[in-house]
């Protein structure tokens, strides 16, 4: 086996001292990369690069830390396509995965739904939140292509979806219009698998890692359509935009894919836990946003800050970024030593000086 394919294996901080200890013990060759909030060892032996990281932030492992096992699974019920509609395979190597590569296509993915009022932005305002349960789960159970009979440069008939190339705005197209190529709509082939992970995850106490895995694996799934059946993935983005759509009013100041902000209460959602249905985050809370995926919930004791990119809560407020390098890590890399410490180690000996 070539040293480049042996997986990442996690470790707690504490591990990877002793992991890098008896290295040294042991005179093998090692290479510590490290950044704000994360560790990468690879220790050299023979023929083989074994390669570990740690979390910085909490020294926690993942609940999932090898994913290769989530794909393999999904991808027996994908109807996978491996060539054609301009599909090509291109290097993008990581540390987690050093044969990595990605999926392009002639048939764009525009990502996930988005909406703001800019007329409230940066603006302190009095909001209600709603969460949408398992938003793109709740969109694979609905139809879905049959990839295996397109037609070409095609009308979309009745009982048919059609999608076309180089196109972020319309890749979808329903009945009656243009298409690149069209397909039968046919019963989702997702349905056993959404329900058992949605069902196992819903058994599970809010906060465990058992219930955060099995959510992971929910989100991987609807991820993995892009590089295994493009047009899969173009509907689950499809069906979950226009469902989010038909909540949306003239009080909605903010909305992504899986929620809505909204100036006033609304009582017409479908509250539940159930899939595809709403749960009340924020009741009549202080809301401000700059953009999608940076916004703020402000309470009396402090603030609960969402800065795309960066850890939650690392900075204290959206319009003050001076920290936003900064992590609200537990532990830290200690260069000279090459180990990892409790980030309160660190304070009491500056403390002490």
């Amino acid at each position: 086996m070539s040293r480049e394919f042996i997986p990442v294996v996690w470790l707690t901080p504490e591990e990877f001292n002793k992991k890098v200890e008896l290295a040294r013990i042991l005179n093998r060759k090692i290479k510590i990369d490290y950044s704000i909030n994360k560790v990468n060892l690879t220790i050299i032996k023979n023929n083989y690069a074994d390669r570990y990281s740690v979390d910085l932030v909490n020294g926690e492992k993942p609940v999932i830390s090898n994913k290769a096992w989530i794909a393999s699974i999904f991808k027996k019920i994908v109807p996978v396509i491996t060539e054609g509609y301009g599909r090509r395979e291109i290097p993008a190597p990581t540390f987690d995965m050093p044969g990595h590569t990605k999926i392009l296509w002639d048939y764009l993915d525009p990502g996930n739904f988005s909406y703001t009022n800019d007329e409230y932005i940066l603006k302190k305002i009095k909001c209600y939140s709603y969460d949408l349960n398992s938003a793109y789960s709740f969109a694979m159970l609905k139809p879905m292509p049959d990839t295996s009979s397109p037609k070409f440069n095609a009308i979309v008939g009745p009982g048919e979806i059609g999608f076309r190339k180089n196109s972020l705005l319309i890749p979808v197209v329903t009945e009656g219009k243009y298409a690149d190529v069209v397909f039968k709509l046919v019963e989702s082939p997702y349905k056993d698998f959404v329900y058992k992970y949605f069902t196992l995850k819903e058994n599970e106490p809010h906060g465990s890692k058992e219930r955060a895995k099995y959510k992971e694996i929910l989100n991987m799934a609807s991820g993995l359509l892009h590089r295994y059946n493009i047009f899969h993935r173009l509907m689950v983005l499809y069906y979950a935009k226009i469902y989010i759509q038909q909540f949306m009013d003239e009080n909605t100041v903010y909305c992504n894919v899986d929620s809505i902000v909204s100036l006033t209460e609304r009582n017409d959602l479908p509250i539940s836990n159930n899939i595809g249905e709403f749960k009340l985050e924020h009741n009549g809370d202080i809301f401000k946003f700059k953009q999608v995926a940076i916004y703020q919930w402000c309470y009396d004791w402090g603030n609960e800050v969402h800065y795309s990119g960066v850890e939650r809560n690392s900075i204290k407020d959206i319009e003050d970024i001076k920290d936003v390098n900064k992590f609200n890590n537990n532990y830290y890399y200690d260069k000279k030593e090459g180990c990892i410490w409790p980030i309160k180690d660190k304070i009491e000996k500056q403390v002490n000086l």
